[in-house]
C-alpha cells in the first residue's frame, strides 16, 4: 500500500517571501545567518533556495529552505 503524505501550504510564506527579496537590496558582504551558517552570495542564496522551496513546495524534507529564508530575511530587517 502506498502512503500519500498530505503536504503542507506555504503559498501564503512562499509569496511574501519572494515579494520582500525582490524589493530588497541584498548585501555584498557574507552574512552569518546563524551559528555555524555563513552566507557567501546572498543573491545566489536566495535565488537557489526559492527554487528549491517553488519546487518541493509542502515537502517537509525541503522546509529547511524556507526556515533560512524567513531567517535571512529577519536578519535583513534587522529582527
Amino acid at each position: 500500500m502506498i502512503y500519500k503524505r498530505k503536504l503542507q501550504d506555504w503559498s501564503e510564506q512562499l509569496a511574501e517571501i519572494e515579494t520582500f527579496f525582490n524589493s530588497v537590496k541584498l548585501p555584498k558582504e557574507p552574512i552569518q545567518l546563524c551559528e555555524g551558517t555563513t552566507i557567501l552570495d546572498c543573491k545566489r542564496f536566495v535565488e537557489n533556495h526559492i527554487g528549491n522551496v517553488k519546487a518541493n513546495e509542502g515537502k517537509v524534507r525541503f522546509k529547511p529552505y524556507l526556515d533560512r529564508l524567513l531567517m535571512l530575511k529577519s536578519i535583513l530587517n534587522g529582527n
